[in-house]
C-alpha cells in the first residue's frame, strides 16, 4: 500500500513529467510549477487567497461560506501557487483542486462539500479572476475596492498602501445612475468641482482646495485636456480612483491636493453582452452597448467593444442639450508570461455651457433662461489609440510599458457678460475659442521582487514621458447690450481673430520605488526627478525649462488583518514661468508638501472598507492676479489646507450597501478669504436589496450630499458668504436574472442649489431630474 507521501510524490512526478512534455511542445503551462516570492502576513484566509491569486496571476474560487471564518498563517518564501495554497489551508479541513493551469477551487470536508455543491451560481471569486483577459485584476467586492495600482504602479492591497486612496467601483456607478464623472467624484471626501473659473465643459476637480490633474488609465492628461476623461460616458468607466496628497512622481507637475484617475473597461474572457437604454428629463435619451468575451477557445485572445450615444433636447434653463457619441474597441492577449491590450477610443461630445448665474451683492441671480443664446456650447472631439503591455521576464522580474496618443479639438462659442446689469441693460460679448491639441504619454518600468533577510522588496524603476502640442485661436465680435431676461440674440459673428502661436510642453520623469514588507509593516519609498520643458513656434519667445526632485515616504502597519495605521509625507512642484510679474522676474516653481496620517480598515470579510485621515497640504510660491498691475501676477504667502477626511464604502449587511464621506477642513490662506473647500462637506449613498422572497429582486436607494457655507467673490469684487445646502437623490429598482430597471430622481425636493465655487459667477444646478433606465443581458 502506498503511503500518502509516496502518492503525493507520484502525483508530483507525473505532473512534472507532463509539464516537461508540454514545454517541449512550446506550450505555456509553466505556471503550474513557476515559483513566486510570496510574503503574506497572518490574516483572514480570504485576504491571503486574494493576495496569492493576484501575485500568482491565477484564479482561486470558493463558496464564501468556506473561507468566512478561517484565518491563515504568515507565509513567506519562494513557492509555487500550489505549495502556497496547501500551506494556507493547513488545519482548516479545506482542500484545493486544480482545474487547469490558471484555476484552483477550494473544497470543504466531504460532508460539507455535499451540503455546499460548487455550482456556478454559488462560486465566489475570492479575487475577481485574473482570467486570460489582458487586464490587471481589480479586486472589487460590490461597492468595496480591495486593491489599486494607482499609488504604486503595481496592484497592491489598499490597506497596505500608506496613502489616502478612495475608489468608486463599477457597481457603485451603476447603483447611483451617475450621469457624469462629476457625479462620481462627489462621493469622495475633500473634492469640489469648479465650472466657473475653468474654461472647460466639465469643469476642473479640486482636491483639498487645490486643482487636481486627471489621469486616464494611469497616464497623465494635460490640464487643458481634462475634458477628455471627464466627458467619458458611464458605460466606458470601470472605476474612478482618487489619490490624496502631493505626488509629482505620478503626475509630473501638479498642485498639492491630489489626483484623479479614470479607469476604462478592458478586454476580458468572462462574457458580457449588455444593452442599456435610458430616458430622462428634458428629452434625454441614452443607449449603450457593452460587449466582451473570448475570441479563441483557450481564452487567451479576448475583446471588448463599448459604444454609447446620448441626446438631450435641452438643459434645465433652456440651453440646447447634450450630444455624445463614444465607441471603444479593444483586443487583449494574456498567457502565463504576457499581457497585452491594444485599443482605440473615439469620443465626440457637445456640451451646453454650465448655467452660470451672476453672484450679485444681494445673492445669486436666479436663472430661468440662458445668459446668451440657447446654442452656446462646447464641442469636444478626441481620437485616441493606446497599448498596455506586461511581460514576465523571470519569476522575479517584470517589464511593464503603456502609451496613449490623443488627437483632440475643442471649440467653444458663447455670449459672455462683460458688465453688470444696469438700467440700460447688460452687455454681452460674442466670442469663440478653438483649440487643437496632440498629446502622447508613455510609461515604462521594470519591477523586481527580492528579499533581504525577513524583508520582501518590490523594486520599481522607470521612465515616464509626455509631449503635448497646443494651438489656440480666439475670436470676438461686437458687443450688444440687452436686458435680462435675455431676448433672442443674433448668431455669434466674429470680427476679430487672434491666432496664438502653438507651443509644445514636454514632461519627463525618472522614478525609483521600493515597496518593503516585513511582516505587518509596509514601507513605500519613492524618488522622482521631473523636468518640464516648453518651446514656442513664435519667434523671439525663449524656451523654458524647470527641473525638480520629488521624494516621498509612507509607512503602514497592520495592527490586525483588517486594521492598519499609516503616515506619509509627499511632495509636488508646478512650473510658473507663464505667469510674469510686474518687475519682469519669473516666479519660482510652486512647491507642494503634504502630510497624512490615519487609519484604514477592511471589515466584514473585506466587504466594508474605509479610511480616516488627518491631513495638511501646503503650497509655497503660489501666484495670483496682481490687482495693482493688470495682466501681471504677484507671489502670495504660503497657502495651506488642513483637516480630517473619512471615507467608507461596502456592504454593512446582506443586501445593504453604502458609500459615505465626510471632510472637515480649515483653510490657512493669506487673508482667510476665498477657498476651494467648505469647512464641512459630507455625502451618503445607500441602497438596500430586499431579502424576503415576496420582494426578491426589488431594492431602493437614497443619497444625501451636503456642505456648509463658503466665502466667494461677488460681481462687484467683494466677499460674499454663499450659504450651505443639501441635495437628496432617491431610486427604486428591480433586478432579474437577465434584465434590470431603475427609476431615479436627482434633487428630489427640487431645491435651488449652486455649485462649489463662485468668482463673480457661480453654477446654478438643475432642479428635480428623473431618469428611467433598463439593462438587458442577451
Amino acid at each position: 500500500m502506498r503511503t500518502s507521501w509516496t502518492s503525493k510524490a507520484l502525483v508530483q512526478y507525473r505532473l512534472a513529467t507532463l509539464a516537461g512534455m508540454l514545454g517541449a511542445l512550446g506550450l505555456a503551462s509553466l505556471a503550474v510549477h513557476a515559483q513566486t516570492i510570496i510574503a503574506l502576513p497572518a490574516q483572514a484566509l480570504s485576504l491571503s487567497l486574494s493576495q496569492l491569486a493576484r501575485e500568482g496571476a491565477v484564479n482561486i474560487l470558493a463558496p464564501s461560506e468556506l473561507t468566512a471564518n478561517h484565518n491563515a498563517p504568515a507565509l513567506s518564501g519562494k513557492l509555487t501557487v500550489s505549495e502556497a495554497l496547501h500551506r494556507l489551508l493547513e488545519g482548516t479541513q479545506l482542500t484545493v483542486q486544480q482545474r487547469d493551469e490558471k484555476t484552483y477551487i477550494i473544497h470543504g470536508p466531504p460532508a460539507q462539500a455535499e451540503a455546499l455543491p460548487l455550482r456556478p451560481s454559488d462560486i465566489v471569486t475570492v479575487l475577481p479572476p485574473v482570467m486570460v483577459n489582458g487586464t490587471n485584476a481589480m479586486n472589487d467586492l460590490g461597492f468595496a475596492a480591495q486593491s489599486s495600482s494607482l499609488a504604486t504602479r503595481t496592484d497592491t492591497p489598499i490597506i497596505q498602501i500608506p496613502q489616502s486612496i478612495a475608489v468608486v467601483t463599477q457597481d457603485t456607478l451603476a447603483s447611483q445612475q451617475d450621469q457624469s464623472v462629476r457625479d462620481v467624484l462627489r462621493n469622495i471626501s475633500s473634492i469640489t468641482i469648479d465650472r466657473v473659473g475653468s474654461y472647460s465643459a466639465q469643469g476642473l476637480p479640486y482636491i483639498r482646495g487645490y486643482a487636481a490633474p486627471v489621469l486616464l488609465d494611469g497616464l497623465p492628461v494635460a490640464l487643458s485636456q481634462s475634458d477628455i476623461p471627464l466627458s467619458l460616458p458611464p458605460v466606458a468607466i470601470s472605476r474612478v480612483e482618487v489619490l490624496k496628497g502631493a505626488d509629482s512622481i505620478l503626475a509630473g507637475s501638479m498642485d498639492a491636493g491630489g489626483l484623479v484617475n479614470i479607469v476604462t473597461k478592458r478586454p476580458q474572457a468572462d462574457p458580457v453582452q449588455r444593452l442599456t437604454v435610458q430616458a430622462g428629463s428634458y428629452g434625454d435619451w441614452l443607449t449603450s452597448l457593452d460587449l466582451a468575451g473570448a475570441i479563441t477557445d483557450d481564452k487567451k485572445l479576448t475583446y471588448r467593444f463599448v459604444m454609447s450615444g446620448e441626446r438631450a433636447g435641452q438643459d434645465s434653463i433652456g440651453y440646447d442639450g447634450k450630444r455624445n457619441f463614444y465607441v471603444a474597441p479593444s483586443i487583449g492577449w494574456h498567457d502565463a508570461q504576457t499581457t497585452l491590450v491594444v485599443g482605440l477610443q473615439q469620443n465626440s461630445d457637445r456640451e451646453p455651457f454650465a448655467p452660470n448665474s451672476l453672484l450679485l451683492p444681494t445673492g445669486p441671480m436666479n436663472l430661468s433662461s440662458p445668459l446668451g443664446r440657447p446654442d452656446d456650447r462646447y464641442l469636444i472631439n478626441d481620437t485616441a489609440v493606446y497599448y498596455d503591455y506586461t511581460r514576465k521576464l523571470t519569476s522575479s522580474l517584470t517589464f511593464h510599458s503603456k502609451a496613449r496618443y490623443d488627437a483632440s479639438s475643442q471649440d467653444s462659442r458663447e455670449y459672455l457678460i462683460t458688465a453688470l446689469p444696469s438700467p440700460s441693460g447688460t452687455t454681452f460679448l460674442p466670442q469663440t475659442n478653438q483649440i487643437q491639441q496632440d498629446q502622447i504619454s508613455v510609461d515604462n518600468n521594470l519591477q523586481f521582487k527580492t528579499r533581504t533577510g525577513p524583508i520582501t522588496h518590490t523594486l520599481l524603476g522607470g521612465f515616464a514621458w509626455s509631449s503635448d502640442r497646443y494651438a489656440q485661436t480666439l475670436g470676438s465680435g461686437t458687443s450688444v447690450t440687452v436686458p435680462i431676461p435675455v431676448p433672442p440674440l443674433p448668431p455669434v459673428a466674429i470680427t476679430s481673430v487672434n491666432k496664438i502661436p502653438s507651443q509644445r510642453d514636454s514632461l519627463t520623469t525618472l522614478y525609483v520605488q521600493d515597496q518593503m514588507t516585513w511582516g505587518p509593516l509596509h514601507v513605500l519609498v519613492n524618488l522622482g526627478r521631473s523636468q518640464v520643458w516648453t518651446t514656442h513656434d513664435a519667434p523671439g519667445i525663449p524656451s523654458a525649462r524647470v527641473t525638480n526632485w520629488s521624494p516621498s515616504i509612507g509607512i503602514a502597519y497592520q495592527l490586525t488583518d483588517s486594521l492598519a495605521i499609516f503616515a506619509n509625507t509627499t511632495h509636488s512642484f508646478l512650473p510658473q514661468y507663464t505667469f510674469p510679474t510686474f518687475n519682469g522676474s519669473v516666479p519660482q516653481p510652486r512647491i507642494g508638501h503634504s502630510i497624512d496620517t490615519g487609519m484604514k480598515f477592511s471589515l466584514l470579510d473585506d466587504h466594508l472598507t474605509g479610511t480616516v485621515a488627518l491631513f495638511r497640504s501646503k503650497e509655497s510660491h503660489a501666484v495670483q492676479d496682481d490687482f495693482n498691475h493688470p495682466n501681471f501676477y504677484a507671489v502670495v504667502p504660503d497657502i495651506a489646507y488642513r483637516g480630517v477626511e473619512f471615507d467608507i464604502t461596502g456592504r454593512l449587511l446582506p443586501g445593504w450597501n453604502v458609500i459615505a464621506s465626510y471632510t472637515y477642513s480649515n483653510a490657512q490662506a493669506p487673508n482667510g478669504e476665498v477657498g476651494q473647500l467648505p469647512t464641512h462637506v459630507a455625502s451618503l449613498w445607500t441602497t438596500y436589496d430586499f431579502q424576503n422572497a415576496f420582494l426578491h429582486g426589488w431594492g431602493a436607494g437614497i443619497g444625501v450630499w451636503a456642505r456648509t457655507h463658503y466665502n466667494a467673490i461677488d460681481a462687484t469684487g467683494n466677499l460674499y458668504r454663499q450659504a450651505g445646502q443639501t441635495r437628496t437623490d432617491v431610486s427604486v429598482y428591480y433586478h432579474a436574472k437577465r434584465w434590470s430597471a431603475t427609476l431615479s430622481a436627482k434633487n428630489i425636493f427640487n431645491r435651488a442649489l449652486y455649485d462649489d465655487y463662485a468668482d463673480q459667477r457661480l453654477e446654478q444646478q438643475s432642479g428635480r431630474l428623473f431618469f428611467l433606465s433598463g439593462t438587458y443581458d442577451f
